[in-house]
């Protein structure tokens, strides 16, 4: 955060700064691979619906008189639509290609 804006730097730390460590915690672990191998692992896919993931519904029905700033908002669904929905996408394919579970609440 710069200069008073309340959004995020849009830099490598920011966007995912323990990167490292997940990769570490999962790559370098066998169990975690085992887990996969053997069937043991679904993806788990939380809240992507109409209610908070979907411009102009639900709790972003009227986001003008909701008082949810206009740069804020456009923030939220640009990272979602760039960032987040892509990225659930690619995971999603990827467990079905390999036979393995997704499964959404």
């Amino acid at each position: 955060m710069t200069n008073g804006n309340p959004l995020p730097d849009n830099t490598p730390e920011h966007i995912d700064p323990l990167r490292d460590v997940y990769h570490e915690s999962f790559i370098d672990n066998p169990a975690h691979s085992d887990f996969l191998v053997n069937r043991h692992t679904a993806l788990l896919c939380i809240d992507l619906q109409y209610l908070d993931a979907a411009p102009d519904h639900g709790v972003f029905r009227d986001a003008a008189t909701a008082g949810i700033p206009s740069q804020e908002y456009a923030y939220y669904f640009e990272r979602l639509s760039s960032m987040v929905l892509p990225n659930v996408h690619k995971l999603q394919e990827s467990f079905r290609a390999h036979n393995l579970e997704v499964i959404h609440t």
